[in-house]
This record gives C-alpha cells, sequence and structure tokens, in this order.
C-alpha cells in the first residue's frame, strides 16, 4: 500500500487573493519536477509536502488535492483555494495521511474549554435533501473522542482514511444532541450583545446609523477577495454596487489578513483585485493610500444606505494571531486605524468609522482571552460596535469556540460556516440545534446560517433558495430555536450575485 507525507489541505471557505513578492498569497502549485506541493506565502512559493516514491502532486480542481496514488500525472495549473477544495475520491486515493505539518505547534484544545451548560438537549428535523445534493462522504459520521489532538505531526505510514473521515476543519468533533424540543423552556427573542464600558469620544460617526427599516432578519456577505471569479470569470464589483442593490445588510469587508503576533500594531489588509493597504514592511504609498479612500468613501455611501460595514479579521492564509499579552496592543491598533481613534495609518480616512469586527481566524494559535479584550476594549469605545465571528459548523470550533464561553465575550451574533463540513452543512447532518443548546442560550449569542454563493466558491454546501427557506421555515416553527436565527450569511458578495442566489435569499428572508 502507497503512502505518503500529505499536508493535509485544509481548505477553507474564506481564502485570501493577497499579493506577495513574486506569487498571490493563499495560491497552490504543484511543482512537476520535484514533485512538491507548493504554497504562496509571504516570502513567495514555500514547500509544503514532498510526495513520496509513488505517488503525485495534484492540484485537480477540486477533485483530488495534495499527494496522491493511483498513476495521475502531475499537474502544475496553479490554483487558488477559492477553486480547489479537498474533495479526496477513494476510488482514486484510498490511502491518505491526515497528519499536517505546521509552522508552528498549536496550543492543546480540549472540552475542557468548553464548559457544559446544564440545559435540556433539542433536536430539530429538517427535509431530507435528495440523494444528489448529498455527497457519499456526508452520510455518516464518527464522533470521536472528546479531546481534541492539535499536535503537528509527520507522517508517512499508510492511512486507511475514507472520504467520510476527510471534512474541512482541523477537528472533526462533534456532539449528538437528542430529546424533543418541548423538553427546552421557552425563551425570549434575544439582543443582541453589547458590553458595558465607559465610552470614549469617535472621531466621527456615519451620517446615518441606521439600518434598513423592516428587515428582521439579515443577509449578511463578505465582500473583498472575488469568489466571484470562479462562477462567472469576472472580477468583483466596488463594493457600493453591492450596497446599492439594496440586498444586503451587512457587508463584511475581507480581510485584515495579517495582524498580531509580535507586532501588533502593523497589518495588511486584502482585498485581492482592489489591492492591498500594507504597512508591516514600512509606509503605505500614497498611490495604495489614495485607493484606499476611495473605498472610504464608498464605506460612507454604504452606510448612508443603511447598510453596516464589519471589518472581517483573519481569512483562510495570511499571518493572523493574537497572541498572550498583545490583545490591548492589537485592540489600540484597530480602534485607532479602523473606529473612534487616531492614527497615521488610516486606510479608508480619518472621516471613516466601520461598524464592527468578524472574527474569521481559522487556526488555533491565538489566545481566545486576548480576543475577549480586544472586543471589551473595542465596544467600551465605540457603542454599539458589532462583534461577530464566523466558526466553522463542527461543534466545538477549536480556533473560535473557547472565546465564545468567556465571561463577558461580547459577540452579537455568529456568521456560521455551514458548508464545506459535510457532517454538518445544510445539505448534511444540519447541526443548529446543536449550536443553540450549547452556545446560543448559554451565552446569548444568535446564530446566521452560513451558505456558499455559488457552486464554485466553496469545496461543498451550495444549495438553493428554495432549501436556504425551507430550512430556515423549519428553524421557525421550534420555539427553542427560533429565537436565536439572525438571518443568512454567504461566501462573497461576488459569488453570491453571479450565482443569482443573492435576490432568491433576500426574498426568502423578507417573507419570513
Amino acid at each position: 500500500m502507497l503512502a505518503c507525507v500529505l499536508l493535509t489541505v485544509l481548505l477553507w471557505s474564506h481564502p485570501i487573493a493577497a499579493q506577495s513578492g513574486s506569487c498571490s498569497l493563499g495560491l497552490w502549485q504543484c511543482n512537476a519536477s520535484s514533485n512538491e506541493l507548493l504554497v504562496c506565502k509571504d516570502s513567495g512559493w514555500v514547500t509544503k509536502s514532498t510526495c513520496a516514491s509513488g505517488t503525485v502532486c495534484s492540484l485537480n480542481n477540486a477533485a483530488l488535492f495534495g499527494c496522491i496514488s493511483g498513476g495521475n500525472a502531475p499537474v502544475s495549473t496553479t490554483y487558488s483555494k477559492r477553486k480547489c477544495r479537498p474533495r479526496y475520491s477513494t476510488s482514486t486515493a484510498s490511502e491518505l495521511s491526515t497528519s499536517r505539518t505546521l509552522s508552528v505547534v498549536r496550543s492543546s484544545q480540549t472540552f475542557s474549554n468548553f464548559p457544559t451548560p446544564t440545559l435540556p438537549d433539542v433536536t430539530i428535523d429538517l427535509p431530507t435533501p435528495s440523494a444528489t445534493q448529498i455527497s457519499s462522504d456526508a452520510e455518516t459520521t464518527e464522533t470521536p473522542s472528546p479531546e481534541i489532538e492539535t499536535s503537528v505531526t509527520e507522517s508517512s505510514s499508510p492511512d486507511t482514511t475514507t472520504e467520510s473521515d476527510v471534512v474541512d476543519n482541523p477537528v472533526t468533533t462533534a456532539i449528538e444532541v437528542s430529546t424533543t424540543s418541548s423538553d427546552m423552556p421557552e425563551t425570549t427573542t434575544p439582543s443582541v450583545n453589547t458590553l458595558t464600558m465607559p465610552p470614549m469620544t469617535r472621531t466621527s460617526r456615519p451620517p446615518t446609523g441606521t439600518e434598513i427599516p423592516g428587515r428582521k432578519y439579515k443577509f449578511i456577505v463578505y465582500w473583498g477577495q472575488g469568489s466571484g471569479f470562479a462562477t462567472d470569470g469576472k472580477y468583483q464589483l466596488p463594493l457600493n454596487e453591492y450596497c446599492q442593490t439594496g440586498t444586503f445588510d451587512i457587508i463584511n469587508l475581507s480581510f485584515l489578513a495579517v495582524f498580531g503576533g509580535q507586532t501588533p500594531t502593523k497589518f495588511n489588509l486584502n482585498f485581492a483585485n482592489f489591492g492591498a493597504y500594507d504597512n508591516t514592511n514600512g509606509p503605505v504609498a500614497a498611490s495604495v493610500k489614495q485607493s484606499f479612500e476611495a473605498i472610504g468613501q464608498q464605506i460612507r455611501q454604504c452606510q448612508n444606505l443603511g447598510v453596516k460595514i464589519v471589518l472581517a479579521l483573519g481569512g483562510a492564509d495570511g499571518d493572523h494571531t493574537v497572541l498572550s499579552g498583545m490583545g490591548t496592543a492589537f485592540a489600540e491598533t484597530l480602534h485607532n486605524s479602523f473606529f473612534g481613534g487616531s492614527s497615521t495609518d488610516r486606510p479608508f480616512g480619518s472621516d471613516v468609522v466601520l461598524d464592527g469586527i468578524d472574527w474569521d481566524i481559522e487556526d488555533a494559535r491565538s489566545d481566545p482571552n486576548e480576543m475577549v479584550k480586544v472586543n471589551q476594549y473595542l465596544a467600551g469605545r465605540n457603542p454599539g460596535i458589532l462583534v461577530t465571528a464566523a466558526p466553522q459548523c463542527i461543534f466545538p470550533d477549536v480556533n473560535l469556540g473557547p472565546a465564545f464561553v468567556l465571561p463577558n465575550a461580547g459577540f452579537s451574533f455568529l456568521n456560521m460556516q455551514f458548508y464545506n463540513n459535510p457532517s454538518c452543512q445544510l445539505n448534511g447532518n444540519f447541526n443548529f440545534d446543536v449550536w443553540v443548546s450549547q452556545i446560543a442560550i448559554p451565552y446569548n449569542i444568535p446564530i446566521a446560517i452560513g451558505v456558499p454563493g455559488s457552486q464554485q466558491s466553496a469545496g461543498s454546501g451550495f444549495v438553493s433558495a428554495a432549501t436556504i427557506k425551507s430550512t430556515m421555515d423549519t428553524v421557525l416553527a421550534s420555539s427553542t430555536l427560533s429565537p436565536w436565527l439572525y438571518g443568512v450569511m454567504t461566501w462573497d458578495a461576488s459569488s453570491t450575485s453571479a450565482s443569482g442566489l443573492a435576490q432568491g435569499i433576500r426574498s426568502a428572508l423578507d417573507a419570513l
């Protein structure tokens, strides 16, 4: 049996199309001559895995990825993560090592990070998707050991991992919740969390602090990475054009891709074809500042239309951590650069103040206590700020979950990624009920149902607007679950618009 050292490429739902010196951050490539899997980092192309004898490196547009057996020729085409996802075929790659090699050792995360509240459990009965909607890897899911293993390993030994075992989350821990919703007491509609701390004066406020009226359930979308290019071959539109459609309520700017670490005052704000504001290696060029100030004026236009503009922190690539002792310094940087403070590095201009932050941390190096410090600092100085997060649907989310359960964490709602994880997505074993019973109710955090904007913008989980509507109807039919539905999130604006899903979701939300 053949085996290889496989980088289990956890191709997250939120990729980044940044630029390094010689390549675009987040792109993957096979070197046919050396049979190596490469990834673009800040320093250029970096070898992430060298395929063992008898295997080849392959990037086959979401069907196969990494070191595989079965006689496939190496593919040297470069793919971005928005196109290539880890969909392993058991017929041609039956032996895959699920070990991953990372440059930074992850801190251990176990269930001790997730206090179990004393609450009745709840189930949700959803319409059974058709066979064409569910891939074979979503039919069965094993419940692993409660301890979450996050150590770094290299493996050259054979593994019998099958498609049902491989999902796009570094932790495949699941919790089964049973019994009926009738066991759960009635709950009142939650209010969005805000932290109460002594406010400070902001440098400016949007001309209108209002929302689009008459919308109980919100439509949240990400803008900045242009996932729609894989859908229709067109680049994403300027931010204000998506706001002018009247379709979206909250737009998350993706991403502040590089931040924290040992230099919490520096950052790289990346918007793919609209450029990157990068002060990590020195002053930002005047032309770049001018381009981002123009985006800043678009932000003002969006806010005038009642659309909230939120800064998404992290993404699939880049280098973003909030290390122990660094939370306050990073919070000051955010406050001074994007909110009510002042700084020479204000990408959108001195008169633009954003409406919140969205944590999209997709590795487990950040300290959850420091993340909460950031939440508290910003909320205390920017009254009414939104503080959201985008965990993957597998419960618990090892990267963000520990922060949700801390005292006064201050999360407004969750943009739950119910995709790229067949064990919990809408056309799999949808686990909205688990998140409600374990996080929403005990910690007062509503949940937005996240879906891909098109078939091409995620590895799995794309569903029709009709399926989204029927899912929401089922959630709202439960007196236990209904108070915790915040709305719908999609990745991303360009793909959601290109596929036509945007208007379908808007209509579904308006009909509720």
